[in-house]
């Protein structure tokens, strides 16, 4: 009996030979066992649209000067290899740059990242967005500082760091977004002026398998958010060399960068960098040129493509908060960006800076146009929201009351925000860490 069925198994054997050959080299193509390449600070951000998503990450130079990625369609079960941009960073590293194009809508993806070719890191997944409505999360100024937070917190207790802080924020948002496609940021990401890899690394921690969307703060004014960040559509500027950064060229050269743009489904999203402290409107001037030729290039590759438009950047105009009338602030304002805010029709602002939560009215013209409160209509003007910090690193106290807020809160607790984006309305909810009951709540209604 044993004679007959070991003559099938060899006779069969170098068919089951090449099988299992077949098998462990497909999954290699992904993730088992043995992945042993660890990619550092491993962050998503948006494409250019929804069918895209760019990936960065950075590692020694000894592990590799290659960006390679190794995707599989958890779906239709199709592989595919991208490779991408690799270039000198900080800290004696290399960062990389992967770009991915013309994702199926709804499809799980699963892929693995290397750095040589030859070692590879375990699998990582992510879900490309179905067209229609949309959920995405905003934070203001998670500031990682590698230290404890504000210990005038209400939310404070002496084991709690910054890095716990902005963990316990994604936590939430993890459970509160219900399936939040991404996250939008509005600036100061880390804490340190000069860069610092154990903030970045901290900031990256929480984000693996959702994209980020960063705008530029004053304390990203770095060589390194370039580095760490893989940005779509972005316009490339000089820098501008004023008296006012006495001639810092990192300074300058993070000013210029950070001028970029996204669309997803319905909305487009057009990012500016005013992390800048220009003295006067003059000063402001050549930053507003480029928030326009940005804003307007936007538009016109998106025409007739999207119904709602938001902007993001870190220093508000209108947030009531301490820095409202900073002179860096105030030349921005006088130099005309709440102008181009009207000009191009912008729904929603969205910013950070000042360490409180605030929502102004609907304004047109630098006037409110509509107080509503809960539900507004859409198109009677802009509407500034202004993210408290998700790090609880410090907070700030408000500014004189100004008759345009229709909120203003500083609870000094981190805090998030989850948008709900449709074709009829959109759903804002601001939430305070410790609680699942909103701090503030609205509805803009289109009505054309």
């Amino acid at each position: 009996m044993l004679r007959p069925m070991l003559k099938i198994l060899l006779k069969r054997l170098p068919a089951l030979l090449l099988l299992g050959l077949c098998l462990v080299f497909a999954y290699s193509l992904l993730d088992g066992p043995g992945a042993d390449f660890a990619p550092e600070a491993l962050i998503l951000t948006p494409g250019g649209v929804e069918t895209e998503l760019n990936l960065a990450w950075q590692n020694k130079r000894a592990e590799g000067e290659l960006a390679l990625l190794r995707l599989r369609n958890e779906t239709d079960g199709s592989l595919s290899e991208w490779s991408g941009s690799v270039g000198s960073g900080a800290w004696g590293q290399f960062f990389h740059k992967v770009s991915l194009r013309g994702l199926s809508p709804g499809a799980s993806y699963s892929y693995t990242l290397s750095s040589d070719g030859k070692r590879w890191s375990r699998q990582y997944a992510y879900r490309a967005p179905l067209p229609g409505p949309f959920r995405f999360a905003l934070v203001g100024d998670p500031q990682l500082n590698g230290r404890g937070q504000d210990q005038s917190s209400a939310w404070f207790s002496a084991d709690k760091s910054t890095a716990a802080g902005w963990q316990a924020v994604m936590d939430k948002i993890a459970v509160a977004g219900g399936g939040v496609a991404f996250i939008a940021g509005v600036g100061d990401q880390v804490n340190s002026r000069t860069g610092n890899k154990r903030e970045y690394a901290d900031f990256a921690a929480p984000l693996q398998g959702i994209p980020f969307a960063p705008a530029l703060g004053n304390h990203d004014r770095n060589y390194f958010f370039q580095y760490y960040f893989h940005l779509s559509n972005e316009r490339r500027f000089a820098p501008i060399l004023a008296p006012y950064n006495k001639k810092r060229l990192r300074e300058g050269v993070a000013e210029a960068a950070g001028n970029y743009w996204y669309k997803y489904n319905q909305a487009l999203f057009v990012v500016l960098n005013n992390s800048a402290y220009p003295d006067s409107a003059a000063a402001a001037l050549p930053y507003i040129q480029r928030f326009e030729e940005t804003l307007a290039a936007a538009v016109a590759a998106h025409k007739g493509q999207y119904i709602w438009l938001f902007a993001q950047y870190h220093k508000p105009t209108r947030s009531g908060g301490a820095h409202a009338r900073d002179k860096d602030v105030s030349s921005f304002a006088e130099a005309g960006l709440e102008e181009l805010m009207d000009k191009y029709g912008v729904d929603f602002v969205l910013t950070g800076h000042d360490h409180l939560y605030a929502r102004s009215f609907a304004l047109k013209a630098g006037q409110t146009a509509d107080t509503g409160l809960e539900r507004i209509a859409r198109g009677k003007g802009v509407i500034y929201i202004t993210a408290t910090c998700a790090g609880g690193g410090k907070y700030y106290s408000e500014g004189p009351a100004e008759d345009y807020l229709a909120v203003r809160l500083q609870n000094r607790k981190p805090g998030y925000a989850i948008i709900d984006v449709e074709e009829e309305a959109v759903h804002f909810k601001a939430y305070s860490v410790d609680s699942d009951i909103p701090v503030d709540a609205f509805t803009v209604v289109r009505a054309d």
